[in-house]
């Protein structure tokens, strides 16, 4: 059987290459061989969560995926294992957890972007995985630490980055007193000028939020702009997903709120 390697996959290399970190050698052994597959209804919820081994501990590492049960690890504590074994543990131990962070980060992308986008959102989620993929493999940077910190929301975070880029070439794109021939070269007759208006309206409330140093508190906001609460009891909350407490939270999003008062006027 010949496994073809997707196009996302070949995006991800191609900016591993570019960048040329020292995971170099792990991201080829472990993007170019792995077929992306379909995982049927992963959901948080679905899933008991097993406590996983010491980051470290390799040879724990390897009888959990001789015997599967990593896939019933949190992906945070899977990505972490992956980052600290480090590029030269056996490939047989790696190769199954970064297939298995990748299937998650592409079923998890797929439930989130719309298929009203151009190439029915393949585009975006490609560029979204390929771009949370360098960062994993770059411990220094601030995707890496996210990934094995809060990965759902991390991963959230960073697609709409490239929803929002998405939205401003839309809006740059549309052609003066022509706004519905714009919407159809984009292949979605249904899209109108005021949802492009709108787009761009989020991308300056993004670009502010950007301004923000502590990523933290960006992800926090992000993720009170979606409606996840600041506490919950059985659901995801801003606090349990970056460990902070409900106070904590609250007080962060009030300042994010008060910034965008300032720069913008108002604050929906």
């Amino acid at each position: 059987m010949v496994t073809l390697m997707p196009p996302v996959t070949r995006v991800a290399i191609a900016k591993i290459c570019a960048h040329g970190f020292r995971f170099f050698p792990l991201a080829i052994a472990f993007i170019v061989v792995l077929p992306v597959t379909k995982i049927g209804g992963l959901m948080e919820t679905d899933l008991e969560v097993t406590p996983a081994p010491a980051s470290t501990d390799v040879a724990a590492w390897r009888q959990a995926v001789e015997d599967g049960r990593y896939r019933q690890f949190r992906c945070e504590d899977i990505i972490a294992a992956i980052q600290d074994l480090g590029p030269a543990t056996d490939k047989a131990v790696l190769n199954p957890l970064a297939k298995h962070v990748s299937d998650c980060m592409l079923h998890l992308l797929r439930g989130k972007v719309g298929r009203n986008h151009p190439n029915r959102g393949d585009n975006i989620i490609e560029e979204a995985h390929s771009r949370l993929w360098v960062a994993l493999l770059d411990p220094s940077s601030a995707d890496s630490r996210g990934l094995r910190e809060a990965f759902a929301p991390r991963v959230i975070f960073r697609m709409k980055d490239v929803l929002r880029e998405e939205a401003r070439r839309r809006v740059q794109a549309l052609p003066d007193g022509d706004v519905e021939a714009a919407d159809e070269s984009e292949g979605n007759s249904t899209a109108t000028f005021a949802d492009s208006e709108l787009a761009l309206q989020q991308v300056e409330v993004n670009e502010i939020l950007e301004m923000i140093p502590d990523w933290r508190k960006r992800l926090a906001f992000s993720l009170h702009m979606d409606g996840v609460p600041c506490k919950s009891i059985r659901g995801a909350s801003i606090a349990k997903a970056l460990d902070i407490s409900e106070k904590t939270a609250r007080q962060w999003i009030k300042e994010i709120q008060q910034l965008l008062k300032t720069k913008l006027g108002d604050v929906s």
